[in-house]
């Protein structure tokens, strides 16, 4: 799964205070808990589902695609599979939970700031750890996609660092048509982060994100006309071994995996933008 692609040490922190932004450019986040294969899937579904039913009465059942890597006497090999993933939507269908055999989740395209993500995060898997089959986690993650438009009359270089922002060539004739800047940063204990910079993209949800899961929930962004640009930055933790549900435990590892996608954020916009979202 590229939101989990496994992820330079970064120590520092942004300069700028961390304000919450009322026209922040982000448009799309997910979360992600891993744990152990659940042995009787049906009868868990069932019990999650009226667990989060309150807040997620729109159940569907898709069929997803998966590209599984397998190690073995053979060496590596890659398969296609097809693996049964239940959504449960909100009333407004701008939030979604889905549930597999082996992963709970929540997304959005309705994100408002970290603290009501992250506390929506942790109700959907106290709800998924009621259940005998869940005393595991393997793997946390989480991943931010934000759109930058420039406003008329104004670069994309006033509001992305020239130093990430992918460029032209200076040769007559050429006009940069996409490009991307990509760095997979060791964070320590585990954790790995993937940041992407991607300019004039042919779709604002990268490939790997425009699923059914996203299709279903008509969580379509028209693509800009002009120069733009988008932020991804996934952020994972893999416990080895797996670690027993601690709530509060997974509650600081969250936070802790969102730290430094913002403080990457703040690194790499201007000042310019900062002033335009708030």
């Amino acid at each position: 799964m590229h939101l989990f692609t496994l992820v330079y040490s970064c120590s520092w922190r942004g300069t700028r205070p961390m304000t919450k932004m009322n026209n922040a450019p982000v448009v799309y986040v997910i979360g992600v808990v891993r744990f152990p294969v659940i042995a009787d899937f049906d009868n868990f579904a069932k019990e999650f589902a009226a667990g989060i039913a309150d807040e997620y009465p729109a159940p569907k059942d898709l069929e997803i695609p998966q590209i599984s890597l397998h190690l073995g006497d053979q060496g590596v090999q890659v398969q296609s599979e097809t693996g049964l993933i239940w959504q449960y939507r909100s009333a407004d269908y701008k939030w979604a939970v889905f549930l597999n055999k082996d992963v709970v989740g929540l997304h959005t395209i309705a994100y408002t700031d970290h603290r009501e993500f992250l506390e929506r995060m942790l109700r959907v898997v106290e709800v998924a750890a009621r259940s005998t089959q869940i005393r595991l986690v393997e793997t946390i993650a989480l991943r931010y996609l934000d759109l930058v438009v420039p406003r008329e009359g104004e670069s994309l270089s006033q509001y992305v660092d020239d130093k990430v922002l992918p460029g032209a060539i200076d040769v007559a004739g050429l006009t940069i048509v996409e490009g991307v800047t990509s760095l997979n940063m060791d964070t320590g204990k585990g954790s790995l982060l993937r940041v992407q910079v991607a300019r004039k993209p042919a779709a604002v949800f990268p490939v790997d994100l425009n699923s059914p899961l996203l299709l279903d929930n008509k969580w379509n962004i028209p693509r800009p006309s002009g120069d733009f640009a988008t932020l991804d930055a996934d952020h994972s933790m893999t416990m080895s071994p797996p670690s027993p549900i601690d709530l509060g435990q997974l509650k600081d590892n969250m936070f802790n995996l969102r730290q430094p996608i913002r403080d990457i954020f703040d690194r790499i916009t201007t000042q310019h933008a900062m002033e335009v979202w708030k």
